[in-house]
């Protein structure tokens, strides 16, 4: 930040000077006698030169407040992705767990919906704490976590009800157990999509909160210098 700031005042000072030169040899016409290609002047292509790059220095300096409102941006996203990264790891067991027993074919399906439904409970209470406010902080990370996770925790929910209708259903006696194999293969595809998608946010928030890391580190060695 502070290397951009300077290379931002030399641009400055360097437009005011060619402007201030162009101005004044434009004036005086105190080179009017060297020439440049096709008998152009040096005054001419001065200006030229001095027009081109003050447009260029007005487009970097204009971007400025831009490029460090999105490095802002970026900075706590990576600090909040701190925190939430570790969270994933008990969602992303939980659901592997629940794909696992849905093709268990040894034990009655309610029992084993019974046991696949509190597994995702499990997984959506632990991302339900994650609040509103820090998934838009980390909505300028890349690969579109914060809206991943929303996705997730929507389908788990509408998941979770349905197995709950099937689990009485099939402890009713409505369905038979033979009803139970078709079935599992569709959650399965849809647990294994959500896990998929959950497994992207994790891996993601934990790179990017390991980005950060090192700073978090450095201000605390400073704070505890300064102490």
């Amino acid at each position: 930040m502070n290397e951009e700031r300077t290379w931002a005042g030399i641009l400055e000072a360097m437009v005011i000077l060619v402007i201030f030169g162009t101005v004044a040899i434009s004036a005086t016409g105190t080179w009017a006698w060297i020439y440049g290609p096709n008998g152009v002047t040096t005054a001419a292509w001065l200006q030229a030169i001095g027009g081109i790059g003050a447009i260029v220095a007005a487009f970097f300096i204009a971007g400025y407040p831009m490029r460090k409102s999105l490095r802002d941006d970026l900075a706590r996203a990576e600090l909040v992705a701190a925190k939430i990264g570790p969270m994933l790891e008990s969602p992303v067991r939980s659901i592997a767990i629940a794909s696992l027993l849905l093709k268990d074919e040894d034990v009655h399906p309610a029992r084993i919906l019974a046991q696949v439904n509190r597994n995702l409970k499990d997984a959506i209470e632990v991302l339900s704490t994650i609040s509103d406010s820090d998934l838009l902080a980390i909505v300028p990370l890349p690969r579109r976590a914060a809206h991943r996770l929303s996705r997730i925790v929507s389908l788990l929910k509408v998941l979770t009800d349905d197995l709950g209708k099937y689990e009485l259903h099939f402890r009713n006696g409505v369905y038979p157990q033979i009803a139970f194999k078709a079935l599992s293969t569709s959650w399965d595809f849809k647990l294994d999509g959500i896990h998929g998608m959950l497994e992207i946010c994790w891996v993601e928030l934990e790179n990017a909160g390991n980005r950060c890391a090192p700073v978090a580190s450095t201000d605390e060695r400073d704070k505890t210098f300064d102490d």
